[in-house]
This record gives structure tokens, C-alpha cells and sequence, in this order.
């Protein structure tokens, strides 16, 4: 539980939680994939790729569910994300609770291979009406990332009316984060900073786990980044680092790291 939860949340110690639980039951394939995405995020490539080599070896003694999670994180590694997305919609119309698939279109990534249609289908179909913040979000997402502008603003028009009935709990954070994420589908990045950069301490009221939480922020970077405004990329990006360790991070700040001195 202890690994599970520092790997959500991006926390340290995630690593050597998993270590221990994979001493504990070298069979326990769960905690092999697991290891090997900690180790893919700190861009230990080879030693990710073994780890997830294991996971599958050992995938066939684990549950249906399980043996997804394992394949959806080994194929992550591979370059092959078509691959990889047919296998996470597949395993998603078993376990509509298991992902979301929003990073693959931040940094411009990959992004002709998402099956943005089936994905906004998939969304509208489990959550027809306004729930939770947090799957309102990602409706608005899938919605808005397959450029179905009018159902994105439908969606964030209901959230709205919540908010002002006083029947919406996360408050104006949902409908402010909703059209955050419309609006960076868009390219109106300056909607964006304008709806996102004062709600970032308050994500928490959308829920989800941080690591779930952390595409909103990544969001906010992208639209710093795509609008030329590097400083207060580099702000926010230093901030993130200051919570926790990420390879990922230190390698997109390093642009705005000085030169060493000569």
C-alpha cells in the first residue's frame, strides 16, 4: 500500500517500497510493473524494460484485471503507442476506472495515433450527466481534444450552474479547471493561465489522486511553454521539483538552466 500510494502521489520512497514487496513475493506481478514505471519516470530505461520483462513472465498467475495493468504498463515502454492506446481502450471497457489518456496530447506527443473519438464516446457514455468533478473534467477533456467544442461547453455550462445552486461541492474549481482544459484544446492559452493559475492549491477539491491531479498542472506548463512565457514555466516547474524528485521535470528545465561557467 505504502509503494502504491508514494507512486500516486509522486512522493519518494516509492522504489523501495515495491523492493520490499517484491522480496516479500518475488511472484507478485503487480509490484514488478509497478517498479517499472518508477524506473521509466527517473529514465532508467534498460533496468525499466527488465522489471516490466518480469511483470509479464509472471502476469499469467495474476488476475484478468491485473494481467492489464502489467500489459498496458510493459507496452508503455515500447515506441509503439497505437499499440499501446488499443490496449488501454480494451482494458478500459472492463475497468472504466483504470486511466485516462490526457498527457498524450501536452507536448505535442504521439498525438495523430490518440483515438480521441472513441475516447469522448467512451467518456459521455459512462458519464452522461454531471458526477463527481473529476470525471467532468475528463469529459470535458475527451470532448474538447476530439474538437467537439459545443458538447465540452455543454458539460462546463452544467458544471457552472451547479456552482451558482450551490450544488457543486469542488465549488468553482470544477467549471474553472473544465474550461481551463477546453480552452488549451483550443490553443486560447491565456484562457488558460487565467482560469488555471489561480485555482492550482485548490485541485485538490476536483479529486483524483495527485498523480492524477498532476495534468492540470502539466496543462497550466503547457500553456506557459506554447505562449512564450518561460518564466513563469520555469517558476512552476521548480516548484514541482522542490515537492518531488523527477527526471522528467529536470530535463525540461534544463533550457532555462544558465551554462556552467567556462
Amino acid at each position: 500500500m505504502l509503494a502504491v500510494e508514494n507512486l500516486l502521489s509522486a512522493n519518494v520512497g516509492a522504489e523501495e517500497a515495491l523492493g520490499r514487496a517484491i522480496d516479500a513475493d518475488p511472484g507478485f506481478a503487480l509490484a514488478h510493473a509497478a517498479r517499472a514505471r518508477v524506473l521509466q519516470l527517473r529514465g532508467a530505461m534498460p533496468e525499466a524494460r527488465a522489471a516490466a520483462a518480469r511483470a509479464v513472465l509472471l502476469a499469467p498467475f495474476a488476475t484478468l484485471r491485473e494481467r492489464g495493468h502489467v500489459e498496458a504498463l510493459a507496452l508503455n515502454l515500447e515506441p509503439d503507442m497505437s499499440r499501446t492506446l488499443a490496449h488501454v481502450l480494451e482494458h478500459l471497457r472492463d475497468f472504466p476506472r483504470d486511466g485516462l489518456v490526457w498527457r498524450c496530447r501536452l507536448w505535442d506527443k504521439e498525438r495523430g495515433s490518440v483515438a480521441w473519438g472513441e475516447l469522448r464516446d467512451f467518456a459521455r457514455r459512462s458519464f452522461p450527466a454531471p458526477s463527481v468533478a473529476f470525471a467532468d473534467e475528463h469529459v470535458v477533456m475527451a470532448c474538447a481534444a476530439y474538437g467537439d467544442h459545443a458538447g465540452a461547453a455543454s458539460r462546463i455550462e452544467e458544471l457552472r450552474r451547479a456552482e451558482q445552486e450551490g450544488r457543486q461541492p469542488a465549488g468553482r474549481v470544477a467549471a474553472d479547471v473544465a474550461e481551463a482544459m477546453a480552452a488549451f484544446a483550443q490553443g486560447n492559452d491565456d484562457t488558460v493561465i487565467r482560469l488555471l493559475a489561480p485555482v492550482l492549491s485548490e485541485l485538490v477539491r476536483v479529486g483524483g489522486s495527485h498523480a492524477q491531479r498532476d495534468v492540470f498542472e502539466e496543462t497550466l506548463l503547457g500553456a506557459y511553454l506554447r505562449s512564450g512565457r518561460p518564466e513563469a514555466a520555469e517558476a512552476l516547474f521548480r516548484e514541482r521539483l522542490d515537492r518531488r524528485p523527477s527526471a522528467r521535470d529536470r530535463s525540461w528545465l534544463q533550457p532555462f538552466s544558465p551554462p556552467p561557467a567556462s
